[in-house]
């Protein structure tokens, strides 16, 4: 539990170094389709179709397929009665485009942590954590002009589908601020055009307040992971 904690401070004072050596990456928005129904394999195949044939409308070109891993685990608290130092939840996200490393969401604290992707393994060998469940958000990516557009499904460990989402990354810009009005007139002609297809329900895009994890307006994986982290919470 000490090692845990050692390892999470030093991340904490280094953060804004490291943050600065990583750089800035394009702005990503996760959006998810919200239905008004259970979510069952054929209208999640109905939805997806939807949106591919939205974005083809939009003369988006197919690049090839990608996929995350996000992990849940649990503290291993082998004695209820001695206070621990672990964050009572952390998420663990793998990235397609980024798998030499490996992202802790932590709450409390507030805190995401960039590591080396062999550092899950090293918390499961001290045994501060636990893998619990986890999700697979897989699919194929789109580029249509300045966007880059990830479509697919995010499916639970006995391969249920969880939901349909969409990552949309703006490819110019790398300021969160900046980027945002862009961000939502691209979403809302997607959304006139899915409300075109009679399909039930809404995109619902995911704000998960940077600032309350000190990351900054300059985009990374790090907010990437942050967005994962929120949307599983809604799908376990």
């Amino acid at each position: 539990m000490a090692t845990v904690k050692i390892v999470i401070n030093k991340i904490r004072q280094s953060k804004n170094r490291e943050g600065a050596e990583s750089g800035a990456m394009p702005v990503k928005w996760l959006l998810h389709w919200k239905n008004i129904s259970n979510l069952d394999k054929k209208m999640a195949e109905d939805i997806l179709s939807e949106m591919l044939k939205s974005i083809e409308r939009m003369y988006a070109v197919k690049e090839g397929p990608w996929k995350n891993t996000l992990s849940f685990f649990h503290p291993n608290l082998k004695d209820l009665k001695k206070p621990t130092v672990c964050a009572s939840e952390c998420l663990g996200l793998s990235l397609y485009e980024d798998p030499e490393k490996f992202f802790f969401v932590l709450f409390p604290p507030k805190l995401v942590v960039e590591v080396d992707s062999n550092y899950s393994l090293l918390m499961n060998h001290l045994g501060s954590y636990k893998k619990g469940n986890f999700i697979h958000f897989e699919g194929t990516r789109y580029r249509c002009g300045d966007f880059r557009l990830r479509l697919g499904f995010a499916s639970s460990v006995s391969l249920r589908i969880k939901a349909v989402f969409m990552e949309i990354e703006y490819l110019p810009i790398s300021s969160i601020k900046t980027a945002e009005p862009i961000m939502e007139g691209f979403i809302s002609l997607l959304k006139l055009l899915m409300s075109q297809t009679g399909i039930p329900g809404n995109f619902v895009c995911h704000d998960p307040k940077y600032a309350e994890f000190e990351l900054p307006d300059q985009y990374s994986s790090m907010h990437t992971a942050l967005q994962y982290s929120y949307l599983m919470t809604q799908l376990i």
